[in-house]
């Protein structure tokens, strides 16, 4: 809860304006960071990082701030783009900087791994046989028999990312998505911060609604 003092100067005396543009490009980031950590470390890392930094966001805009409709939507902005911010990373990277490798579909499968994910076994002209999955891009859209590219890491520490065709052309929809979630969940913690109220104004506004059925 925000108390008048803190409405004017922030909780740690940090003006309100710096505070909320600190928290408005913090949570943004953090998201990221989980996001993509995911694909270096586990899923787990990423899942358990986005609802964290959701939970932090909804509950210092929504109780801090007493924004709650802000403080709901910036968490639901923080699993959103933590959703679109690996696959888009993903892509990105490797398509530009990823080896492209010649491979043939040698089977697909759905819910092959038990989890009902899309997989994809591919073999290499080395004769390296390689199962893949949605993370990388394996959904309904290849075949069996299907000649693909891996773009694959050159540091070793990701699977490869599945094309069809020899192209490094990136996902504009994805990086335009995640760029306008990343501004939207941002805006949110801004508005919040920004517009943020103190436990003595929603008492105010709290007493003024009951009064207004009385005075009509």
């Amino acid at each position: 809860m925000v108390s008048a003092e803190a409405g004017e100067k922030g909780s740690r005396g940090m003006p309100v304006g710096v505070g909320s543009a600190l928290w408005a490009v913090g949570v943004p980031v953090v998201t990221v960071v989980f996001a993509v950590g995911g694909l270096y470390l586990t899923m787990w890392f990423a899942v358990v990082g986005l609802l964290l930094t959701a939970t932090v966001a909804g509950l210092c805009a929504g109780m801090g701030w007493n924004r709650a409709g802000a403080g709901t939507l910036a968490a639901v902005g923080v699993m959103a783009l933590g959703l679109f911010a690996g696959p888009v990373a993903h892509d990105t990277y490797l398509k530009q900087y990823g080896t492209m490798t010649d491979a043939l579909v040698v089977d697909t499968a759905k819910e092959h791994d038990g989890h009902g994910r899309d997989v994809c076994r591919v073999v290499d002209a080395s004769g390296k046989v390689r199962d893949l999955g949605n993370t990388e891009n394996c959904y309904a859209q290849f075949t069996r028999g299907q000649h693909v590219v891996l773009f694959e890491d050159p540091i070793g520490n990701l699977k490869p990312w599945i094309e069809a065709a020899h192209t490094r052309t990136l996902d504009t929809t994805g990086l335009a998505t995640t760029a306008g979630l990343f501004a939207a969940t941002g805006g949110l913690m801004l508005y919040a911060g920004l517009r943020r109220r103190t436990d003595q104004q929603v008492a105010q506004k709290k007493q003024q609604r009951r009064r207004a059925p009385a005075a009509a």
